[in-house]
């Protein structure tokens, strides 16, 4: 059994628009995404996916369900095959109950929204010294940048100070700051460290001045702590503090100090559109040029994708993404229409970047310098690429000329510039065999031996069925073999000896690659999906084409059940209710109980995985109540939420003292204390919670 709790973490890693948006062409419609419903034939799209949810509904046929939902409906899955595929996704391990304790679990889930809220924190900081920082806006200026985009792009500063963060966070010592990876932390020993200019996540090591009054010349001196009053002024400089300064910081309370100063900042967001980390680079000649975030529990270089979260649309509507090497690439591009750009965090290609990247279009560019370097990185890609190619999804190479990166390529030639080279896009087949033939002699026996032996271990690799064909042929005319020879020698039992040990001793090996095999074809691509069983659906006479219709009820509404709604839909308004007063109703203060047990941050589709095997039934109709949500009660933001759930409440806590009132008088109002309590009663009926 997999436990309540990696669901609900999982369940706040994945975006169900981007689930969804793989099988069905989903389009914006205001806040949610707009489709033709892949589960009954319609020529007018009523299927309808929520971010804020994190839903999916049909107004025609009914469906509805979360990520985990839609792909045991539509990818025929059972329930843990959903999961593990959607883990896989996410980066996650689908672990066993008896591996969990829930009270570890909690703590994780608490830790992670934690981490989240203060990484918001330091990107609001960054972007309002972005717009106090003459010297950084004229950088980005210089380098093209818009204002507009930067604002896009959450593009900020992060100051040339030692302790700038202090100021935008309530306690600078709280643990949470190292943890987020925002702040570097110096051991006991290490005297100085921090004040020398030279951090300890740099290559170069700590540095251990000779003194405390050394860390503080080391400081003042330092090139990313630039002069903040005129020169000749006399003025202090509250950037620098004294030798004395230094020393007793050294001394006393604390030896942490802010991983980014004197860099431009860039927020990495996940596919939510939250914060996880960052990416900062300098102004100057400085060293390291880009500096990423460590790992966190919220944040893997070798995983995450700058760029996903602002390119979603356009990468949707052109149904393509482009694989660059650099930030700036990213948000030049961007500026100049080119939206469907994203980029690894300065890191080489990994296969969970493969898995994320071919998830999100049909046709996967990788965009390469011209130079040795450039073909180096995309020989890395191709080798990564090979085991989740597929018949139906496309990966190219795309290699600028020697003197351009995409920044510089777009600017100086423009977005049409750019889409005409777009054009002109090498294919992986094209590449794979270039790969191979190179330095070889294929006018020589050896040569064309050779070049099997190369392919061989690719070949194995390579996951699309009639793509190897195609390869296998090419390979057969450049070898002068016949294509049954070929496949003869790609079959480990038949391959000649001395040829099959050198391909294994050659053979590029990724980790996990074999694994995933076949696995996104067959899950996502043509498999056979579930029969919609009592839902409405198909008739005898076919697919049903009506428009969708809105229930207007006819009678009062229920305000237990609208509770019950807003509850699921705004989960926070849980933990400000006390469920144990006389007047709530039992089954509505149980919901209450359940819902803020939940870890924070949870989601519509979150309680609804949460609290299906507890009440199934009630979990089925708030689906449909939330899916079909003809009053807008999902559109309400937090405060407007409040307030609609204590006029609700109020309501209720009123009937019920109503009926105290009636029994009451039914046996009589003879005593003080049934006065009083009348009068309590009475109040009661006029008061809305609040």
């Amino acid at each position: 059994m997999i436990p309540q709790d990696f669901i609900q973490q999982l369940l706040a890693r994945v975006d169900i628009v981007d689930v969804v948006g793989r099988h069905v062409k989903l389009k914006r419609a205001g806040a949610n995404f707009l489709g033709l419903c892949p589960f009954h034939g319609e020529k007018s799209p009523s299927f309808t996916v929520s971010p804020a949810k994190q839903f999916y509904h049909c107004f025609g046929c009914g469906a509805h369900g979360s990520a985990i939902g839609f792909l045991m409906e539509h990818a025929g899955q059972g329930y843990v095959d959903a999961i593990r595929d959607l883990a896989r996704e996410a980066g996650m391990t689908v672990p066993e109950s008896r591996d969990i304790d829930p009270v570890a679990a909690a703590a994780a889930a608490s830790e992670s929204q934690s981490l989240l809220a203060i990484l918001e924190t330091a990107a609001r900081h960054y972007r309002q010294r972005l717009r106090d920082t003459p010297r950084a806006i004229d950088y980005l200026k210089g380098r093209g940048l818009a204002g507009e985009t930067a604002a896009r792009f959450g593009i900020g500063y992060a100051p040339a100070q030692w302790r700038g963060l202090e100021a935008a966070v309530p306690d600078y010592s709280a643990p949470v700051l190292a943890t987020a990876g925002l702040v570097i932390e110096s051991p006991s020993d290490d005297t100085g460290a921090g004040f020398s200019g030279k951090s300890r996540d740099i290559d170069s090591g700590p540095v251990k001045p000779d003194s405390v009054a050394e860390a503080a010349v080391a400081q003042t001196q330092s090139p990313l702590m630039p002069d903040a009053a005129a020169p000749g002024s006399g003025a202090p400089d509250p950037e620098r503090p004294d030798p004395e300064a230094a020393a007793s910081i050294t001394r006393g309370r604390t030896r942490r100090y802010d991983r980014f100063r004197d860099r431009i900042m860039f927020p990495i967001r996940n596919p939510r559109g939250q914060v996880i980390g960052f990416g900062g680079r300098v102004l100057d000649g400085g060293e390291p040029k880009y500096m990423n975030s460590p790992e966190t529990p919220v944040f893997s270089k070798g995983r995450e994708i700058y760029g996903v979260f602002e390119g979603r649309d356009a990468i949707r509507r052109e149904d393509t993404v482009v694989v660059v090497e650099g930030y700036m690439d990213v948000v030049m591009l961007a500026q100049h229409g080119v939206g469907n750009a994203v980029a690894t965090l300065g890191t080489a290609t990994t296969p969970d970047h493969i898995r994320k990247l071919i998830r999100l279009a049909s046709r996967l560019v990788f965009a390469f310098d011209g130079d040795a370097a450039g073909r180096k990185a995309a020989s890395r890609a191709l080798a990564v690429c090979l085991p989740h190619t597929a018949d139906t999804r496309r990966i190219d190479f795309l290699f600028l000329p020697p003197e351009h990166d995409p920044d510089s390529f777009v600017r100086e030639q423009g977005v049409e510039g750019w889409r005409e080279l777009l054009g002109k896009t090498a294919p992986l087949s094209e590449v794979l065999l270039r790969e191979l033939s190179q330095q070889i002699d294929l006018g020589t026996p050896e040569g064309r031996a050779m070049l099997l032996a190369k392919a061989r271990p690719m070949i194995a690799e390579l996951a699309a069925p009639a793509l190897r064909l195609q390869i296998v042929h090419r390979l057969a005319a450049l070898a002068q073999l016949a294509v049954a020879e070929v496949e003869r020698f790609f079959q480990p039992e038949r391959g000649a000896r001395g040829f099959e040990r050198e391909a294994d001793r050659n053979a590029p090996r990724a980790d996990g690659a074999r694994t995933f095999r076949g696995g996104d074809s067959t899950a996502y691509e043509g498999a056979a999906r579930k029969p919609r069983g009592e839902r409405a659906g198909p008739s005898k006479a076919g697919y049903r084409t009506d428009p969708p219709r809105l229930r207007v009820p006819a009678a009062a509404p229920d305000l237990e059940a609208r509770s019950r709604l807003l509850l699921a839909l705004h989960p926070a308004l849980a933990g400000t209710l006390d469920a144990g007063e006389a007047w709530v109703p039992a089954v509505l203060a149980n919901w209450i109980r359940k819902i803020a047990a939940l870890p924070p941050g949870s989601t519509f589709a979150s309680v609804c995985e949460a609290l299906r095997g507890s009440d199934p039934e009630e979990v089925l109709r708030l689906e449909r109540a939330g899916g079909a949500d003809s009053a807008g009660v999902a559109e309400l933001n937090g405060a407007e939420a409040a307030l609609e759930l204590g006029g609700a409440l109020g309501q209720l806590k009123s009937r019920w003292a109503r009926q105290q009132i009636e029994q009451l008088v039914a046996s009589g109002v003879n005593t003080e204390e049934q006065r009083q309590r009348y009068g309590a009663l009475l109040k009661m009926t006029r008061v809305v919670v609040k």
